[in-house]
C-alpha cells in the first residue's frame, strides 16, 4: 500500500503538458498538468517524453514518464487511454530516452499499455487517485549512467506537505492552447495527500 501511494503520488510530479486530441482515435487524451517552472539545472536520466505519431516519422509530445526497468514507463493512465475509454493502440506511443530536449533521444516503441484496474468508475468517469499506468516496451532501453537510467522509487511513504521536484516538458502558461516546452523543465511542489 504504502508504495502504491509513493507511486501514484510520483506519478502525478512527472506529468507534462498534452493536448487533448480528437474523440475518434486510437492515439491517447493527455491533458494539462504542470504549468510553470524553469529550465532543468541538472540531467534526470530517468525522465523520458511519451509521445504519438503525426506522420511522416513526426511525434508528438502528450506526457512525461520515469524509467522503472529497462522494459517499462511509469506514467498517467490519461495518457494511454483513447478518449472513448480504451487503451491506445501502443504502436501509437513511443517514449524518448536521455535528453533535455522534447522529441529527442533514443525512440522506443510500446508493445503492452496498462492502466490501473480502477482507473474508471461504474459510470465510465476517470478517477483521479487510480491515474497511472505502466507501458511496456517492445525493446529493452540501453542504459547509459548518467543519461538514461532507472529511477529509484522508495519504499517509504511520503506524506502530504513534503516538498519535492517535478520535472518534465510542461506548459508555462494556463491557457487552453499553450505549448509544451521544448527543454525539460523542473519546479519545487509540495506533496498532496489524496
Amino acid at each position: 500500500m504504502n508504495l502504491t501511494l509513493l507511486v501514484l503520488g510520483f506519478t502525478f510530479v512527472v506529468f507534462a503538458f498534452a493536448k487533448p486530441n480528437s474523440s475518434n482515435s486510437t492515439e491517447p487524451r493527455g491533458t494539462t498538468r504542470i504549468v510553470g517552472g524553469q529550465e532543468a539545472t541538472k540531467a534526470y536520466p530517468y525522465q523520458v517524453s511519451v509521445e504519438v505519431p503525426l506522420g511522416g516519422g513526426v511525434w508528438k509530445h502528450i506526457c512525461g514518464g520515469s524509467i522503472i526497468t529497462s522494459r517499462h514507463i511509469l506514467t498517467a493512465g490519461h495518457c494511454v487511454v483513447t478518449d472513448d475509454h480504451k487503451l491506445a493502440d501502443p504502436k501509437n506511443i513511443a517514449v524518448f530516452a536521455g535528453s533535455h530536449y522534447r522529441g529527442y533521444g533514443s525512440k522506443y516503441i510500446a508493445s503492452k499499455l496498462m492502466h490501473h484496474e480502477d482507473y474508471y468508475s461504474n459510470d465510465g468517469k476517470p478517477i483521479n487517485e487510480y491515474d497511472i499506468a505502466i507501458i511496456t516496451l517492445a525493446d529493452t532501453i540501453k542504459i547509459v549512467p548518467n543519461e538514461v537510467e532507472i529511477i529509484k522509487l522508495s519504499t517509504d511513504q511520503t506524506g502530504g506537505g513534503v516538498s519535492c521536484l517535478a520535472t518534465g516538458w510542461g506548459s508555462t502558461t494556463d491557457y487552453d492552447h499553450a505549448q509544451a516546452s521544448d527543454v525539460l523543465k523542473e519546479i519545487k511542489m509540495k506533496t498532496v495527500t489524496i
